[in-house]
């Protein structure tokens, strides 16, 4: 991730604070008891225009939950994540048809193409100057006719470091 030229915008979360945040709770985000979470992946299934996608990416895919269901409208899915013990809980949700990797936005994009990608939460996690380059390599990594799928949390940061 590309550290923040002006001193006063904030930078890109680094890997640590996944890794620290993962050590202390199992299901950091309640993916897998809160309403709010189970709501939005099926409005997030809901809203996907085609019914099969040949090869999907999902940057952040934590614990694999929502990996697991995308998983079965993919032939083959990519979800990544920074920290390692969360996709450790992830092998045991997935699919054989997921990929698990371990990568994080703002690092050099996978060299794929992709008829989907979905960024689930994910964007407020980045500085200003790494969340456009992030959004023109999933523009290059989209197939004609590809789709995206951006699903952003509006209120309070939970917990997250301060903007400035």
């Amino acid at each position: 991730m590309t550290p923040a030229t002006d001193p006063g915008e904030a930078m890109s979360l680094p890997p640590s604070y996944f890794e620290d945040l993962y050590a202390t709770h199992q299901d950091p985000w309640g993916f897998t008891d809160r309403w709010y979470e189970q709501r939005k992946r099926a409005l997030t299934l809901a809203a996907l225009p085609a019914r099969r996608y040949r090869r999907g990416f999902e940057p952040g895919c934590s614990l694999g939950v929502l990996s697991a269901e995308l998983a079965q409208r993919c032939d083959v899915l990519i979800s990544t994540d920074v920290s390692q013990a969360a996709l450790d809980r992830a092998a045991s949700r997935v699919p054989d048809n997921v990929e698990l990797r371990r990568w994080g936005l703002g690092e050099p994009w996978p060299e794929d193409a992709f008829d989907l990608v979905v960024l689930s939460e994910v964007g407020y996690y980045l500085s200003a100057a790494d969340l456009p380059e992030v959004v023109s390599a999933v523009v290059a990594s989209l197939q004609e006719g590809g789709t995206l799928l951006a699903a952003h949390w509006r209120h309070g940061r939970g917990g997250l470091p301060p903007r400035r």
